[in-house]
């Protein structure tokens, strides 16, 4: 790696650890494309770049920036795939990127990023089978898309949720993840006890941001769950 290459993404990944301050998440994008321009024989750059894509495009404001950011994140996570073809968080961060894709493009043509999606979650969970986050991603793919015309599946749902939580206790979107699934075969005690879980979890180091993230969601469906959010959308 070059120098000018190396301190590209270094500044980057200062950045993106303080992702939760503003236009951070912008700005170590920015970096790690001006790295791989720097020196394109850096292909492990091509996975953070696609994460940090996909935070860009959830947490914009503008459904135009958002489908915008998407669609740079989808192709992103291709070439991260191709780039690192041995690399399970290059699968997982291209199937979230089609997934986000997917939602923001609605119609039937969607579904067949949908089921990509959910391929290329199944290679990842080849490649490391204790990713914890590739089984919540696969339980949300089976809860929330339809079933017959797509891979719709609420028992897969759930079963890939509890795999999750098995392997990775210790990240807030597995539980939050789970407690969905939980609520919606029938289980409202087991999933509020999930998310009391994620509202008394310590944030992991590396997931500071999405931890505060995942507990205010937490908090929204606890009071929806226990039926205290009169007035408010609960899924």
């Amino acid at each position: 790696m070059t120098s000018a290459g190396a301190s590209l993404s270094d500044d980057a990944q200062h950045a993106w650890a303080m992702r939760d301050q503003p236009d951070q998440t912008e700005k170590a994008i920015g970096l790690w494309q001006e790295a791989l321009r720097a020196n394109p024989d850096q292909p492990e750059l091509w996975i953070p770049l696609t994460q940090a894509m996909n935070r860009a495009s959830r947490r914009a404001t503008k459904k135009s920036v958002s489908k915008a950011w998407a669609d740079q994140a989808r192709e992103t996570g291709k070439m991260a795939v191709s780039k690192n073809p041995g690399s399970a968080a290059a699968h997982v961060y291209y199937a979230e990127a089609l997934g986000q894709y997917a939602n923001a493009h609605k119609g039937l043509a969607s579904l067949k990023h949908v089921k990509h999606a959910v391929q290329v979650l199944k290679q990842a969970v080849a490649l490391d089978p204790k990713y914890g986050y590739a089984h919540t991603l696969l339980s949300e793919f089976y809860r929330g898309a339809p079933a017959g015309i797509s891979v719709g599946n609420k028992k897969k749902a759930l079963e890939e949720a509890r795999r999750a939580v098995e392997l990775e206790p210790d990240r807030a979107i597995n539980h939050l993840s789970y407690a969905r699934a939980l609520k919606e075969q029938g289980q409202k005690g087991a999933a509020i006890e999930q998310l009391r879980f994620v509202l008394a979890m310590t944030a992991r180091p590396d997931l500071v941001p999405e931890t505060k993230a995942n507990q205010a969601d937490a908090a929204t469906l606890l009071a929806c769950y226990e039926g205290r959010a009169k007035g408010k959308h609960c899924d």
